[in-house]
This record gives structure tokens, sequence and C-alpha cells, in this order.
């Protein structure tokens, strides 16, 4: 793996983000010998920054990417529409109306 661009402690693993991937490693750390990978995936992008939240993990890259991994597996919801806002062409989320 290339060098890290970041890194979180989260529950008893550390997560470690760098160009076009995310590791997890469990701890605590082995003192001697090498560090065993439990959790490998993909991105597109360089990771920039780490978040763990509501058993969630969030990664962003440079490239301006956001994704979120959980073990849940349940379905996302489907977004919101785009519609403009009064007096505006430009399209925003129907969520987002005043």
């Amino acid at each position: 793996m290339p060098p890290p661009g970041a890194f979180i402690k989260a529950g008893n693993r550390l997560y470690v983000g760098g160009n076009h991937e995310i590791v997890a490693y469990d701890l605590p750390l082995p003192f001697d010998g090498p560090m065993a990978v439990t959790w490998r995936h993909k991105v597109d992008g360089t990771v920039f920054s780490l978040v763990a939240a509501d058993d969630k993990l969030f990664a962003s890259t440079l490239e301006g990417g956001l994704f979120c991994f959980s073990a849940d597996r349940q379905p996302l919801p489907a977004p919101a529409a785009l519609a403009p806002l009064p007096g505006s062409s430009t399209p925003t989320r129907a969520s987002e109306s005043p």
C-alpha cells in the first residue's frame, strides 16, 4: 500500500486510507512481525479524511469523492429529485427547498 493519507481508530480496528484504497487492521497491532490486513476496499481517488460514526466508516478523497461503508447491507434510499428553487434555474434537491 502507498503512504497513507488518513488514519482513524474505530472500535478494535485501525483504518488507513491512501491512494485508491482503505485498509483495516485489528488492534492491538503486533509488537513485532507483519500486520495482518482484516479488510480492504478500493476507492476512486486519494483518501484525505476518515470519519467513523453510527457504525459506519466515511471516507472523503482529494478528488471530491465521498464513500460510506457499513456492515449493514440494507439498500440505500433513492436520492431526492432535483428541482429548481423559485426564481432560479439551478436545480437543487427538493428536500432543500424553503
